[in-house]
């Protein structure tokens, strides 16, 4: 034959050795410098932020129930050495005496029904003082869960802010040590800029000054109307949307077709 009738045969190119098979079993890898690869870093940036500031907001709370609960027993110890003696009941209970005379019928009956009584009334006291204990530490609980749910707020506000909780925890006993009634305490503790106001206030001592010298009532009022305008103002705007969706791209290796597959290594003469 001529050479023109072999143009355009393709003929496979012997390269190696090896079975075809042992020659298409790796893909082709090329680096991905994609800017989904550089979301992918962001993302995991982002994730080792909010969790060092998960851990700082868990310890700036188990700090701060450790100083309420210092604060509470202090409270309890100056209300109970301010506290004059309780006048006594006009009836104590007290158990009936056993007559001198065993063998007196009329003074044993009256001191079996005398028993009688006094172990009933000892036994509705002991029930009505179980009774409000269960109620007092039942508020209790509830109490101690619902001033959970504030803290956690006010720590979750704190982080959206920005907020420093290391320097948060020490504005808040400057606050204490300059006078912070528990109502005002309360009310900065709901707001939702609530520790961003408080560092504000410990960052300007004369405002908080200002501050602890009113009521309570026209202390929340001068921080609505004053004050927290000036905290917002320098709080950066955090939007309510969720972050985009990144761009798919493609994946980091090279395709390889049918034809070099069943073919490896051939070239076109």
């Amino acid at each position: 034959m001529s050479d023109e009738n072999n143009e355009g045969i393709v003929m496979p190119a012997v390269v190696s050795d090896k079975p075809a098979t042992e020659e298409i079993t790796q893909p082709e890898i090329i680096a991905d410098s994609s800017p989904a690869s550089e979301d992918n870093h962001e993302q995991k940036s982002n994730g080792v932020q909010q969790r060092i500031n998960d851990l700082t907001a868990k310890r700036y709370q188990e700090t701060r129930r450790a100083d309420d609960a210092i604060a509470e027993l202090e409270q309890l110890k100056a209300q109970q050495s301010n506290q004059t003696p309780a006048s006594q009941p006009a009836q104590e209970l007290s158990a009936p005496a056993l007559p001198d005379d065993l063998y007196d019928e009329e003074a044993m009956r009256k001191y079996h029904a005398d028993s009688l009584e006094y172990n009933k009334q000892v036994a509705q006291s002991a029930a009505q003082s179980q009774f409000e204990s269960q109620q007092q530490a039942s508020k209790q609980q509830d109490a101690n869960a619902k001033h959970q749910v504030v803290m956690d707020k006010y720590a979750a506000n704190a982080t959206r802010d920005g907020v420093d909780f290391d320097k948060l925890l020490v504005a808040e006993r400057t606050l204490k040590q300059a006078g912070l009634s528990n109502e005002l305490g309360s009310y900065l503790m709901n707001d939702n800029n609530g520790a961003k106001i408080v560092e504000y206030l410990n960052d300007n001592p004369a405002e908080m000054h200002d501050i602890m010298q009113l009521d309570p009532v026209s202390a929340g009022i001068r921080i609505a109307t004053e004050i927290k305008a000036k905290v917002l103002s320098q709080t950066p705007k955090v939007s309510g949307a969720p972050d985009p969706i990144p761009d798919v791209n493609g994946g980091g290796y090279v395709e390889v077709d049918e034809f070099s597959k069943k073919y490896p290594g051939a070239v076109i003469i």
